[in-house]
């Protein structure tokens, strides 16, 4: 088996609305595992966080809900997903952590999520955030770690 990483950072950049910032655009059929590292600390209200899959139209699929608060994350904390349409697992660099795969309240590092491909030509994976009053800002490197389920199959920053 040959995994696939691909890397992206997106900039948070939003006053008073939502936004969906595209990171990845996949065609075909995958099976994959995300987590992001905060690169420039984001600022206070970031707040309805997710990670969402939207096909070629408008419809999305949540992979984390939309209950995260991301404010005031430093540089080299790290975001993760670990059940679909739970929270995000925030690792916050200024806290000390250390996650042990073999304990009872850690079931999995990261989770993997398959896209099969149906009608619709691509996919997009975003980051969707609120901001209410006051800019946020910060940026976020990606990661993806990929599996091709289809000789199709491709994954192209945006």
């Amino acid at each position: 088996m040959i995994y696939n990483v691909s890397t992206n950072t997106v900039t948070l950049n939003l006053n008073n609305t939502t936004d969906n910032k595209l990171i990845f655009k996949v065609t075909g059929s995958i099976v994959f595992s995300m987590w992001g590292e905060i690169t420039t600390a984001i600022s206070a209200n970031h707040t309805a966080a997710s990670w969402q899959i939207m096909n070629s139209g408008t419809t999305r699929t949540t992979l984390t809900n939309a209950t995260n608060t991301l404010s005031s994350l430093g540089s080299g904390s790290v975001l993760r997903c670990l059940a679909t349409s739970g929270a995000m697992q925030i690792s916050n660099i200024g806290t000390q952590s250390v996650l042990d795969p073999g304990a009872s309240n850690v079931r999995e590092m990261v989770k993997w999520v398959c896209i099969p491909q149906n009608t619709d030509t691509f996919y997009y994976i975003l980051h969707r955030y609120t901001t209410t009053d006051a800019p946020s800002s910060g940026a976020v490197t990606y990661s993806l770690l990929w599996y091709p389920l289809d000789t199709t199959a491709t994954v192209v920053a945006q």
